[in-house]
């Protein structure tokens, strides 16, 4: 092997440990090549030499300006022309070596010029922290709350993130006390005298943290392309078009804008515009995709997905056309979603299948019971403001209420109660009648819910498949017998 991976972790706190480090690698034959994200160092083969090391801070970027090729390159010759070869930089850190036996210039001499570019550089790291730590508790408040919920379970992208956004924030405040602290120490330094009192931590904390996001970024790269160009969910790939079109915009403003020799109120006039652009490209291309959708537009094929279809209730006789979206997780390895839209055209309603297979039976169970809490949930949403308006008018029919699963004697009772508690207790009646079990043996399935009150909508399991169907009449014998041939368990 030619070439080499190396973990480890550079910043402003521990670069002169680095030198040494690099020292080493190359007397065993390794010479620095490339280093990715202040964490990943790649080495080529070379005959084992004594070189010696030096690694010099200058800022490469701010928020809105951005050094030019040729400031680097004048930095880089200035520093050649003392004796020093460039080897490659990592960020605000640039690289450069010699051999141990050839006189050369030392590249700092200045102690107090070269803290003073440190604590540029720290301060402006400190500064993105300000923004990060609080992104990221609220990103991990919404992630890990969302895990005992059905998408969490269903969407691959969350079981893999999840995971990553602990690490992440881990590293961020780890990474923000380890700067703080050492500017502050050097700051006391500098003022007394005294040289740099820099890391000698190995911050294996940091390294083996960023090593791990980078792992689940690549899997997270790997699950959208799988997801959008294998399955065929094309809405996976719209998804993260938001994300890559302001990843796009933004390189742009750092090749073409910072570097220039505009003013600073004219890049954040340019930063400004781009922003908005950044977000409003996304939404035209999201109408486009919902003008044209993505998905598989025909009648699923039977031998591979079992769906329900109105013509399968001798409803229409021409072939459906509908939209399935097929996804993959963890812990449900296959599913999808069918919506049936001749419904549409012929006026017969909608008529949905959900189907997956979970990883293990128990996740099946759990599947189901999360159906069931969903839809309890959607019962609120959905009665709260129509049974506020009752209360609260007192104007009501009887049909007004037997749609929702509650009769005039209900109302009539809880009336006299104030409204909030009238609307709860009222709630509560519902759910009770409309989560009703099914019968197992007339579906033969090893369990499953009705999930509202006109048995419109039903949750199914058998062993680790889970169905949910919506758009029939499911305690109708003929809409069972039928169901059951097509879900395959006849």
């Amino acid at each position: 092997m030619n070439y080499k991976m190396q973990i480890k972790y550079i910043n402003i706190t521990n670069y002169p440990d680095i030198e040494r480090y690099l020292e080493k690698m190359a007397a065993k034959g390794w010479m620095l090549k490339k280093i990715l994200m202040g964490t990943i160092f790649i080495f080529r083969r070379i005959k084992p030499e004594e070189l010696e090391f030096s690694i010099s801070p200058y800022e490469v970027e701010t928020a809105f300006t951005r050094k030019s090729k040729e400031e680097l390159k004048e930095f880089e010759s200035v520093c050649e022309s003392v004796g020093w070869n460039y080897c490659t930089k990592s960020f605000d850190l640039h690289i450069y070596y010699k051999r141990k036996d050839f006189e050369a210039l030392e590249l700092h001499t200045d102690k107090e010029e070269e803290f003073r570019m440190l604590e540029k550089i720290g301060r402006k790291q400190i500064k993105s922290y300000y923004f990060l730590i609080p992104m990221g508790l609220l990103l991990m408040w919404f992630q890990l709350g969302d895990i005992h919920s059905l998408h969490f379970m269903k969407s691959g992208l969350a079981q893999i993130l999840t995971p990553m956004m602990p690490i992440v924030l881990l590293v961020v405040l780890y990474d923000f006390f380890h700067l703080r602290k050492f500017l502050k120490i050097n700051e006391r330094n500098i003022e007394l005298g005294k040289g740099i009192r820099y890391s000698y931590s190995k911050l294996y904390p940091i390294s083996l943290g960023l090593l791990y996001i980078f792992l689940i970024l690549f899997v997270f790269l790997l699950y959208i392309l799988y997801n959008g160009l294998f399955l065929g969910n094309k809405v996976m790939l719209v998804a993260i078009l938001p994300a890559t079109i302001g990843l796009v915009i933004g390189q742009l403003y750092r090749m073409f804008v910072k570097p220039s020799s505009h003013s600073k109120s004219y890049k954040k006039g340019v930063f400004v515009v781009m922003m908005i652009l950044a977000i409003i490209i996304p939404i035209g291309l999201g109408v486009f995709s919902i003008l044209d959708p993505l998905e598989e537009k025909s009648a699923p094929r039977q031998e591979e997905y079992k769906t329900l279809l109105h013509s399968d209730f001798g409803e229409v006789s021409w072939e459906e056309e509908g939209t399935l979206l097929k996804n993959r997780s963890i812990l449900v390895p296959r599913s999808y979603e069918y919506f049936s839209e001749s419904s549409i055209q012929e006026g017969l309603g909608h008529l949905e299948t959900h189907y997956a297979q979970t990883l293990t039976e128990n996740l099946g169970k759990r599947l189901v019971r999360l159906y069931k809490k969903e839809e309890e949930r959607a019962m609120e949403g959905r009665y709260y403001p129509e049974l506020e308006h009752y209360y609260g008018e007192g104007n009501v029919r009887e049909t007004d209420l037997f749609h929702i699963g509650l009769s005039m004697k209900d109302y009539e009772e809880l009336k006299e109660k104030d409204n909030k508690t009238a609307i709860r207790e009222s709630i509560k009646r519902i759910k009770a009648r409309s989560i009703e079990k099914i019968d197992p043996k007339a579906w033969n399935a090893e369990e499953g819910y009705y999930l509202n009150f006109d048995k419109t909508t039903v949750v199914l399991r058998k062993e680790k498949e889970v169905f949910y169907l919506s758009g029939k009449e499911f305690d109708d014998p003929k809409v069972i017998e039928i169901s059951k041939k097509k879900l395959g368990w006849e």
